[in-house]
């Protein structure tokens, strides 16, 4: 399963976007919120309206990767209207101040909303023992999807990735998992394979280090899942 992160202007080219990535058989859709010029002119009701995919919301934060610069609480606000408008799933990192989180789950659970609550290292990989933790706080937050994100500084870092579907399924929790960086491109490829719920790809701009367009993951993915089969 891939999904495409969408870096646009605005929603207009968003949700056109949009619709070349599902032609190239994308089965998510994350639209970047924080990419737009002018993210409070966003019309939510029409994005989740006119993209006929599973479109994930993301209104990222600047410290962990986020392009606009927010006042958190206009970000809150705009999450809150995001998830009014019941796309497939918000994206929620993790950091957010507990009770500011706790009360965007609820409103998501009320509003028939996914919630994917994140966590990215954009210097290393974490300890496995942390990335457990995270996993088993993701499950008392009552998520439906965690997503940890790290750093390859080693070939041997994707592997710590992938052991954490295993993990997380035992706590019946779902995960995307993955290492950025060019060492992290083969944690990326394999992280379905190993159980996570969706790897990402680009369709034109990468919107993280060592993001691969959709055609090269999906000539991956197909190379992969076959030696898988036999």
């Amino acid at each position: 399963m891939i999904c495409i992160a969408i870096s646009a202007e605005d929603h207009s080219s968003a949700m056109e976007k949009s619709h070349k990535a599902i032609q190239n058989g994308a089965d998510f859709i994350e639209i970047r919120v924080d990419h737009f010029k002018n993210p409070f002119n966003t019309d939510f009701a029409k994005l989740v309206q006119g993209i006929q995919s599973k479109l994930i919301l993301t209104i990222r934060k600047t410290d962990e990767g986020g392009e606009f610069a927010f006042e958190e609480n206009q970000r809150i606000e705009l999450i809150k209207r995001a998830i009014d408008s019941r796309p497939y799933a918000v994206d929620l990192e993790l950091s957010m101040d507990l009770s500011t989180l706790t009360a965007l789950i609820a409103q998501a659970k009320q509003k028939d909303v996914r919630t994917i609550l994140s966590y990215h290292d954009f210097q290393k990989t974490p300890d496995i023992s942390k990335m457990k933790d995270i996993i088993v706080d993701a499950t008392k937050k009552q998520a439906d999807f965690v997503k940890i994100i790290g750093t390859a500084i080693s070939i041997e870092d994707n592997l710590k990735f992938l052991s954490l579907p295993h993990f997380a399924k035992e706590h019946k929790i779902q995960i995307i998992t993955f290492a950025m960086g060019s060492k992290g491109i083969i944690s990326r490829i394999l992280s379905p394979i190993f159980g996570a719920a969706f790897t990402f790809a680009a369709l034109d701009k990468p919107t993280a280090p060592g993001q691969i367009s959709i055609k090269e993951m999906k000539k991956n993915l197909e190379t992969f899942t076959s030696y898988n089969r036999k």
